[in-house]
């Protein structure tokens, strides 16, 4: 249905999102946290919306943009499991056991899903790109899901301007660039990210590509 979608640049349809009756959390009943999950929580000033202020369940207008934007979604979703499915995670075990020394081992044993992991991620950003384009390209004004910095008409409590899309547009150049192995991440800069600040970090590069290219059994020291 997106794919059909995403050929008419006409589309758009009205909806309720948080009025969906959904069991998002799976625990065969549709609750209060369920409801909830989809509301518009806070207004612009980051004040919070009363329970059952009917601001917290806006209708939006999705159109072509929005669609192009939902496959990206989906395709990122679908990478994702694919990937976590690869591999054998039940090498992880000894790690809940408390071990802290040794090896750990996770044995691929669907390398063919990680080959279909890379074409969701690479068709992901690609439509990821078509829908910045598109959202840019929008002159409408009509109850946005996501706008673009010359749209006001729209619930969220989010700034948008044109850094937020140049930032959009660096990002999805530059993760193309890693998932095709044209470029890689520092692992001295990774390893500063954390609350431990290392006096001599780790050097070298990680080549996300290669992997996704020639997977193979992940191998964890754990010292």
């Amino acid at each position: 249905l997106i794919d059909i979608a995403a050929e008419e640049p006409d589309f758009s349809i009205d909806l309720c999102v948080a009025c969906m009756e959904v069991d998002w959390n799976r625990n065969g009943d549709v609750d209060d946290r369920d409801r909830a999950l989809l509301e518009v929580e806070l207004d612009q000033d980051g004040e919070r919306y009363a329970e059952g202020d009917p601001r917290r369940r806006p209708v939006f207008r999705f159109d072509h943009g929005d669609v192009l934007w939902a496959g990206a979604f989906v395709s990122f979703q679908r990478a994702f499991l694919n990937l976590i499915s690869a591999w054998d995670l039940d090498g992880l075990a000894p790690i809940f056991r408390g071990r802290e020394s040794g090896d750990i081992v996770l044995k691929l044993t669907h390398p063919e899903r990680v080959a279909l992991a890379r074409e969701e991620i690479l068709k992901g950003l690609s439509l990821s790109g078509k829908s910045r384009m598109a959202y840019l390209a929008e002159t409408d004004d009509e109850r946005e899901w996501l706008p673009n910095p010359s749209q006001k008409n729209h619930p969220l409590p989010m700034p948008v301007d044109k850094a937020l899309y140049d930032t959009w547009g660096s990002m999805v150049a530059d993760l193309e660039r890693i998932v095709r192995a044209q470029d890689g991440l520092s692992v001295k800069e990774l390893a500063q990210l954390g609350d431990h600040q290392w006096h001599d970090a780790p050097g070298g590069y990680l080549n996300i590509g290669e992997m996704l290219e020639n997977p193979a059994d992940i191998v964890i020291n754990l010292e």
